[in-house]
């Protein structure tokens, strides 16, 4: 039964994080569209305040929706074409260009629909008409986009201490006699030398050479702990110290250190050419 509920668990708490991260993603793209659109309604932005307001807002919310739906994917596009040693600037620039020309493309049709009755204009012309507009909001979605995965998304959960959590649900607690167990807090923080850390919603998993506990925190709370000469934090849930590291390998778009006991640690795309660049700073003159 132990086995069966450990099982579960693992699932629904990686099914949880992910759909989680969907949710933001979301509600993030729809918050934009929507305030894009009340923005460009209300200031009449295309020549469009001679329609009724309910008129510019249904052109202006399927500009904006446009606008941001591209990028995002766009964006994604070209990382993936490019690789990702390519700057977010030049993936960033290239998709905005795309989209301004998918943009030039879609409301010059437009202008076949009783959304948006006006003639057309010169190619070149209208794109650098739009291009004020267009190029700001892309760069805008870019760094967005960029400070959200940095940040904010959850990379794939790590299950090793469920079966620690569920030894302590399967003891039995006797109601109004017995408190229930509670997982520790940062103050339990371990003894020794840190090797790694990794953080998983409000708990770290702390390793040292002895043990690995697990500790209620975030990892802002561990890194005030800790400085850059112990270690460095590759990935917005991983913490590595510098005496742990044995090396650095690179499986297709994904680079990671590989420590001395044989784990590997990985190092988020966006922080990839910091945390290298202070690896190779300490590393010895040959």
């Amino acid at each position: 039964m132990k086995a069966d509920t450990s099982q579960m668990l693992q699932a629904r708490i990686s099914s949880w994080l992910s759909l989680r991260d969907r949710i933001r993603t979301l509600v993030l793209h729809g918050a934009s569209i929507f305030t894009l659109a009340l923005v460009l309604s209300v200031s009449g932005a295309f020549d469009s305040d001679a329609f009724p307001f309910w008129r510019r807002l249904s052109f202006h919310s399927l500009t904006a929706t446009l606008l941001i739906v591209q990028t995002s994917l766009g964006f994604d596009l070209i990382r993936r074409i490019l690789g990702k040693k390519t700057s977010v600037l030049v993936s960033g620039a290239l998709t905005a260009v795309m989209v301004l020309t998918l943009m030039t493309v879609q409301l010059q049709a437009l202008k076949l629909t009783p959304i948006l009755p006006y003639e057309f204009d010169p190619w070149l012309a209208f794109a650098l008409f739009l291009a004020p507009f267009v190029l700001p909001v892309s760069a805008l979605v870019v760094l967005a986009k960029t400070a959200h995965e940095r940040f904010w998304v959850v990379q794939e959960y790590s299950t090793d201490h469920v079966d620690e959590v569920l030894e302590l649900a399967f003891r039995p607690v006797i109601a109004g006699l017995l408190p229930a167990p509670s997982p520790q807090t940062l103050s339990d923080w371990p003894q020794g030398a840190i090797e790694h850390i990794r953080s998983v919603d409000h708990y770290l998993e702390v390793k040292t050479a002895s043990q690995t506990v697990l500790v209620r925190g975030r990892m802002g709370d561990a890194l005030k702990r800790l400085s850059l000469s112990d270690g460095i934090q590759t990935h917005r849930s991983w913490w590595v110290a510098w005496a742990e590291i044995h090396s650095v390998e690179t499986r297709s778009r994904d680079t990671a250190f590989r420590l001395n006991t044989g784990a590997l640690i990985p190092i988020a795309r966006a922080r990839e050419a910091y945390v290298l660049a202070e690896w190779k700073a300490r590393q010895p003159i040959s």
